[in-house]
């Protein structure tokens, strides 16, 4: 079977329901994952090369200026296209499991926290306001207590029905019971505009279009950071809501 042939296998069997890996990460990790499988890489070694690839994009974003940025952006865009691929090669080469899954959650506590943290590091020494750092604190906090609250809940099994207690089924399987409740064009516009894929994608956007257009203070990039952080909070209390519900003792 030629490279390509794989490529285009890999391809075909895609189903991501990300808007930025359907349309972009997904596009080019099917070239990655076939050269993986051919030359026997693990996918556990692209999980974990995430690692230090969202570390050097929150380095670069803490340095401020928009090419940092954009550099620091395109790191994470990279991240995520390992991101993609890894999960390709195990389903390719029939190594999916569980300890795949650990590496994962494990490489986007890190990662995500980094980005974040980063960011808000950047446009503190970039603009020399220390709202910035505050706001920043905000959405480290608020993203983390959304991933503990999402991903203790699946690992604690709080909700799990009988058919979805079977210990073959992996974290990413049983998180699906704990998705957000929006549907339609508002989630369309959550994935394209506030998840940590978004952000990944859309600040390396703003930060070309400010290169380009000359813009030495980093308006857009401030503005989006503010609003994301905004709908993290949003985010947060709306999961409070959701795990409440399922207990009668509150």
């Amino acid at each position: 079977m030629s490279f390509f042939d794989i490529v285009s296998d890999i391809y075909e069997r895609q189903s991501f329901k990300e808007f930025y890996s359907r349309k972009i990460s997904g596009k080019l990790s099917p070239i990655l994952a076939a050269y993986c499988y051919r030359k026997s890489i693990h996918p556990n070694t692209l999980t974990l090369l995430m690692i230090p690839t969202g570390i050097i994009g929150g380095l670069l974003f803490s340095c401020g200026g928009n090419i940092n940025w954009a550099l620091g952006g395109l790191a994470l865009i990279i991240l995520n296209i390992l991101d993609a691929a890894d999960g390709e090669v195990a389903r390719y080469s029939n190594k999916t499991s569980l300890t795949g899954d650990y590496y994962d959650r494990v490489a986007h506590y890190i990662t995500d926290v980094s980005a974040y943290f980063g960011a808000g590091v950047g446009l503190y020494l970039w603009l020399d306001n220390k709202i910035i750092l505050y706001v920043s604190f905000v959405l480290v906090l608020t993203h983390i207590s959304d991933i503990a609250l999402r991903d203790l809940r699946v690992l604690v099994g709080v909700d799990l029905d009988k058919n979805n207690k079977s210990e073959k089924l992996t974290v990413k399987d049983k998180k699906k019971a704990t998705t957000m409740p929006i549907k339609g064009y508002g989630r369309l516009v959550g994935e394209v505009l506030f998840t940590n894929v978004a952000f990944f994608h859309l600040i390396p956007i703003l930060s070309i279009f400010q290169l380009l257009t000359s813009m030495s203070e980093p308006y857009l990039l401030t503005g989006y950071f503010i609003i994301f952080t905004l709908v993290n909070v949003i985010k947060v209390i709306v999961r409070i809501k959701i795990i409440s519900r399922l207990d009668k003792w509150i």
